[in-house]
């Protein structure tokens, strides 16, 4: 069953056309690696998902989300952009960064189990407790990029979709983050996409490739 469909997308600015007639279907509980040189495309396609292009781009086409409100009512896509440190707020540590994301989505909760959440979804993504009480500027690039998947964990949306957001961790552990976060989309029936240069992930962890080139895309078996 397909969670994310993309039907006849084409995306361009004023000076060229980035992405033409690209028909993709991603299934649920599967993940997907998004390939392709600089200029390709890439972030720009999972801006176009994630609702995110500005006023410059043109966009024609659909992009169907099926179900595209969670059970408890957040929001269906979660992104983690390439700008870690822009992600998240300076002045507050990552725990409270990680709590405000939990109450941005109402879910009914007691701040006893929202705290365990945090906490369990930190462990799961790399980091510890001492991590949680630190600020964006007191960790490093891989750092905030396991808090990117912690937020993902948080998220409970159905559409992960991570702009290289993973790409300061060594192989071993950036193959760890892309299963840990494939697994999440699997147990929540939904997909993940990941934007990467290289096939280093697509070698060690995932059957499933989108590459992008001369504006077209091409699903790899």
């Amino acid at each position: 069953m397909a969670v994310l469909i993309l039907e006849n997308l084409t995306i361009s600015t004023f000076e060229r056309t980035i992405l033409e007639n690209v028909n993709l279907s991603f299934e649920e509980g599967k993940s997907y690696l998004i390939l392709g040189q600089s200029g390709e495309g890439k972030t720009t396609l999972l801006k176009a998902i994630a609702g995110l292009l500005d006023e410059n781009y043109k966009i024609s086409g659909n992009i169907i989300i099926p179900d595209s409100e969670n059970q408890n009512g957040g929001k269906s896509i979660f992104i983690a952009l390439q700008d870690q440190y822009g992600s998240f707020s300076p002045v507050r540590r990552l725990e409270k960064e990680l709590m405000l994301s939990l109450r941005l989505q109402k879910i009914k909760s007691t701040r006893k189990e929202r705290k365990s959440l945090i906490e369990k979804s930190a462990l799961l993504s790399g980091l510890d407790r001492e991590d949680l009480r630190k600020y964006p500027h007191e960790l490093s690039g891989g750092m905030l990029e396991r808090a990117q998947i912690a937020k993902a964990y948080l998220s409970e949306s159905r559409i992960l979709l991570f702009d290289e957001s993973t790409s300061s961790l060594d192989i071993d552990s950036e193959l760890k983050a892309f299963l840990e976060i494939g697994k999440i989309a699997k147990e929540r029936k939904g997909t993940a996409l990941f934007v990467t240069h290289s096939r280093r992930l697509s070698d060690k962890g995932s059957t499933h490739t989108v590459l992008l080139k001369e504006g077209h895309a091409f699903m790899e078996d």
